[in-house]
């Protein structure tokens, strides 16, 4: 996994002005009256004290080396470090005299509220030091109170909401303030600026319905449908309103705000924890101290890439992975932070002029599923202590795959139809199953989750789909579909549907089924039919040997029959059983030839893994 920073290089970079602040403020400086004014400069120096104060209390720790920066954004290195090759990093327990010195200055300016309760940034400052506490019932009383403008209210409570988890309500609350702030505010709001990349800004601005867009943009960044709400679409409305609350505010960068600061903010949100580090002397009067703001180790791409956004029905699983090397942006869900890529079959199957969906699905447990936890200080001097040496920990053997305890999982099969934006969804609790759904033809964006809530952890699948009606005369064949090998050879879509393979791996000498279904054919007509392995990724260096006889290479299955009991212009389903041999472990793609008379070639396929 990686781990998102931010770092800081005071005297490496040129500060910026103030000018770079952006024009639209949650705070207007002519809505203060001259005798607020001086109450006003002195939340100010009291919100920049403590900032101050917080730096100072962040024991410093030397620099350890580190690569060139993966990006320079204005003032500001940022890195994507390896998870796996800094496992040691967790958030840092916050030093209780930095807790304390939150907790004066709340009730400061709690003080100075009282006499000007109309001051729109003071409001926000109590809100996101509130909401560093998790002080929520603090913060709603609060904003009970609230006497500035409308909108600033209604977006605090949106941002309140969204802290604690309550995205529907977040989503509710954000959407009323965008119909009582100014056009500049909801522009800025809902821009989608700093997210995408010069490929998806050039679809944006070709698009006859921007509003269209973003819709379609949020629905495909929801990092689980599962889950009510939209956590990734209110997490950038809750950033929207960090950089209110941060651009006429001291930082704990003890630098001015400026572009940068609100890019990083929008690309990355919050940072989780703060480091100071130093440098050993450099022989001048360097400053050589640093500051450096930690993101979540497990943040990833959800917003979805160029390629789904030009045609979102034709882009495969293999092309909408989430991204951990080095994101546009980054998000980590609270209720899944450990959430990762699901392997499923997905197979058509036509009913009519509807579409059958069957899928099989069976998470993988990873070994990338380490809890971040916070370490308090005395571990982590412990830690960076360079004369002790701490003895190896072995780890108790793990089982691999996932517990089938129902109990603990919830589990979901989603279309979402792209011209009309109908959706549909099957509901579950077997991590190890099999969903079936039956829908009108179209075009659609699928998705299969599994989440554990318990161990915030869950396993996705998201892709295209699409299925046309089939013109009159002609012929046509379902997706390839993988039974497992036990039980009575199915004569029917729905007996199959009971055996299929919830896992796409085989193990050695194991037998299996494959399925499918022709549509279309005239009553007594023929085809030749052709079953076939090919094992994928072979290196160059093997099939040298093999052509030069050095290597051997273990036969692979294959058969060919002819097909002549098609019986009318009726659904003809097949079932063939497949022995695997003694075959070496790998990637193999089986692959179903189907050649009728006079018709064009049909080719099905899909791929498996073969274990030992």
């Amino acid at each position: 996994m990686r781990i998102l920073r931010i770092l800081c290089l005071l005297g490496s970079f040129i500060f910026a002005d103030s000018s770079l602040a952006k024009t639209t403020s949650a705070q207007n400086q002519n809505d203060i009256t001259p005798d607020s004014s001086a109450l006003h400069q002195k939340a100010k120096r009291l919100q920049a004290r403590f900032e101050r104060s917080r730096n100072n209390l962040i024991t410093p720790q030397f620099s350890r080396l580190r690569l060139s920066c993966d990006e320079i954004i204005g003032r500001f290195c940022f890195r994507h470090e390896n998870w796996n090759e800094d496992p040691t990093w967790e958030v840092i327990e916050e030093a209780v005299p930095i807790g304390m010195a939150r907790a004066k200055l709340l009730g400061e300016l709690a003080e100075i509220s009282a006499i000007i309760p109309g001051d729109k940034w003071l409001l926000g400052q109590r809100i996101h030091y509130l909401s560093e506490n998790s002080d929520w019932p603090r913060a709603e009383d609060v904003l009970d109170q609230c006497e500035t403008q409308t909108w600033w209210c209604t977006a605090l409570l949106g941002f309140l909401k969204h802290l604690q988890g309550d995205w529907l309500r977040a989503t509710q609350y954000f959407d009323l303030s965008f119909s009582q702030m100014p056009l500049e505010h909801e522009q800025y709001f809902r821009s989608l600026k700093y997210l995408l990349d010069s490929g998806s800004q050039e679809i944006l601005d070709s698009s006859n319905d921007p509003k269209s867009f973003k819709n379609l943009f949020w629905l495909l960044s929801d990092p689980l449908y599962l889950v009510d709400g939209n956590d990734r679409m209110t997490e950038q409305y809750a950033r929207t309103v960090l950089v209110y609350l941060r651009e006429q505010s001291a930082n704990p960068y003890g630098i001015t705000w400026g572009d940068d600061l609100e890019e990083l903010t929008m690309r990355y949100g919050a940072e989780k924890s703060w480091d100071r580090e130093r440098k050993p002397p450099d022989g001048f009067l360097t400053d050589t101290r640093s500051i450096v703001g930690r993101h979540h180790p497990k943040s990833q791409e959800f917003l979805p890439p160029t390629s789904v956004l030009k045609n979102p029905v034709t882009v495969g699983p293999a092309e909408w992975n989430l991204e951990r090397e080095h994101p546009r942006t980054g998000y980590a869900p609270p209720y899944a932070p450990n959430l990762t890529e699901l392997t499923t079959q997905i197979a058509r199957f036509r009913r009519g002029d509807s579409l059958m969906i069957v899928v099989g699905f069976s998470p993988e447990e990873s070994s990338e599923f380490t809890p971040v936890t916070n370490a308090g200080r005395d571990q982590i001097k412990e830690r960076n202590n360079p004369f002790l040496v701490q003895l190896p920990k072995i780890s108790a053997d793990k089982t691999k795959g996932v517990s089938s305890n129902k109990t603990n999982f919830q589990t979901g099969l989603f279309l979402h139809s792209i011209p009309d934006q109908n959706s549909y969804q099957v509901l579950g609790n077997d991590p190890n199953g099999t969903f079936s759904l039956l829908l009108p033809n179209g075009s659609y964006i699928i998705g299969l989750e599994i989440l554990e809530a318990s161990a915030k952890t869950a396993w996705r699948s998201r892709r295209g789909l699409w299925q046309d009606p089939l013109a009159p005369g002609l012929a046509s064949a379902s997706d390839l579909l993988i039974l497992n090998g036990e039980g009575d050879v199915p004569n029917t879509l729905e007996e199959a549907i009971q055996q299929v393979k919830p896992k796409l791996q085989i193990q050695r000498g194991e037998s299996i089924r494959v399925a499918w279904e022709l549509y279309g054919f005239r009553s007594g007509e023929t085809l030749s039919t052709r079953i076939g392995l090919v094992r994928n990724n072979v290196g160059i260096l093997r099939r040298l040997g093999e052509f030069m006889r050095l290597l051997e290479s273990d036969p692979l299955p294959d058969m060919s029959f002819r097909d002549s009991s098609i019986n009318g212009l009726e659904t003809v389903f097949r079932s063939v059983n497949i022995d695997f041999p003694n075959i070496e472990a790998g990637e193999y793609t089986i692959t179903i030839e189907l050649q009728p008379e006079g018709r064009e070639a049909m080719v099905l396929s899909r791929n498996i893994t073969v274990v030992q």
